[in-house]
């Protein structure tokens, strides 16, 4: 109930309590590790998911939970491992081929990745971050289609799912569809107005696509959220560049080189 309440550190001392009363019941460790993980403990969860394996070695979650917690720690091999034998305790585990096909991304095996992100697709049709993360794959692989098919449907299945905005917006710039891309960037500040990123982003589209007045005024009013974002300054020089005013300009170079120098 306290992690559930986010109080991880009350449940940790009420499975202190139960594992000093039964040291021998794997839901105990389990549980705790889940809340030293929820605590930011990481070795801690580690450990104690390691000593719930070692008393149900066929449970699934628990070789899983501590494979989400070995790729916290930057232990990719090992997270590897743990999530492959959590798929082969539980073919159907979702979760495991989508945290493993993360993995695979991260050792640059994207066709290990693809492969992934789809079974996990197949066992969880509504998965949208699964959808997004495939799009991504197929976007490195440069295919363009498969990619925007599949970001588009991460939205169809999640309207407020902001990342894959951001990512169907850089396909839409990268193609030339600077239209497309403002439209993506523009649903990312429905939902973030204060997106400071986005804004300096649609920024960028408008001055691709010759919209200057625009870009201006989206990189001014990234400056005025954030007044030591240089990369904006700068962005708004080239803009002011493009147009003629090379005083305009030469200001926010000279303001970029000293936020960024």
């Amino acid at each position: 109930v306290y992690l559930a309440l986010g109080q991880p550190d009350q449940a940790i001392a009420d499975y202190n309590q139960a594992i000093a009363l039964d040291g021998s019941l794997a839901q105990s460790y389990g549980g705790r590790a889940r809340a030293n993980e929820a605590a930011g403990k990481l070795a801690e969860a580690a450990a104690d998911y390691t000593k719930a394996i070692e008393l149900d070695p066929e449970n699934a979650a628990y070789v899983f939970g501590r494979g989400t917690v070995r790729a916290a720690q930057a232990d990719a091999a090992n997270a590897l491992a743990d999530f492959s034998r959590a798929i082969e305790l539980d073919p159907s585990f979702a979760s495991a081929y989508a945290n493993r096909g993360r993995i695979y991304v991260e050792q640059d095996d994207l066709d290990a990745a693809l492969a992934d992100y789809s079974q996990a697709i197949e066992l969880e049709p509504k998965n949208a971050g699964a959808y997004h993360n495939r799009g991504s794959v197929y976007h490195n692989l440069g295919e363009i289609d498969k990619a925007l098919a599949d970001y588009t449907q991460a939205l169809t299945l999640d309207p407020g799912f902001v990342a894959a905005y951001n990512s169907r917006a850089r396909l839409h710039e990268e193609q030339g569809d600077y239209d497309l891309a403002v439209a993506d960037y523009t649903a990312i500040l429905d939902l973030q107005p204060q997106n400071i990123e986005a804004i300096s982003n649609r920024g960028s589209a408008y001055r691709a696509w010759g919209d200057y007045p625009r870009a201006v005024a989206d990189f001014s009013k990234a400056i005025e959220l954030d007044p030591t974002l240089s990369s904006a300054y700068l962005d708004r020089g080239h803009t002011y560049q493009e147009q003629g005013d090379l005083d305009a300009a030469l200001a926010d170079y000279t303001k970029a080189i000293e936020l960024a120098p």
